[in-house]
């Protein structure tokens, strides 16, 4: 997501919805929060923007790739996550309307992997 800042908050909206992150960029990682706390790695999937620009869809091949298993870890992971990032707000109330809704954002990611290979 790229924006006029290292990050947006449309990120953490996305993974407030239960969406695992794709991130396209070169340079994120050192701008991410809490990154000695949150294991980004195992919850995001990063994409270089280098290889998108060189590659262009083939540089996503890793995502394509990914079982339903890995993709379920790194929800699983998010989902134990995502409540430190409601800031402002009671996360317990909150994250289970955002726990349902991230299950609908999940069934379109299946629906869109199934379109697309």
């Amino acid at each position: 997501i790229a924006g006029d800042t290292p990050t947006t908050r449309r990120l953490f909206d996305a993974m407030l919805a239960g969406c695992v992150p794709v991130i396209v960029s070169d340079f994120i990682r050192n701008h991410l929060p809490f990154p000695s706390q949150v294991p980004w790695d195992e919850i995001a999937v990063f994409v270089r923007y280098f290889e998108v620009k060189n590659k262009g869809i083939a540089a996503f091949s890793k995502v394509w790739e990914m079982t339903n298993e890995e993709w379920q870890a790194r929800g699983e992971l998010l989902r134990e996550w995502a409540p430190a990032f409601l800031y402002g707000y009671n996360a317990t109330d909150s994250f289970s309307d955002l726990q349902t809704f991230g299950r609908v954002g999940n069934m379109l990611l299946g629906a869109f992997k199934r379109s697309v290979l």
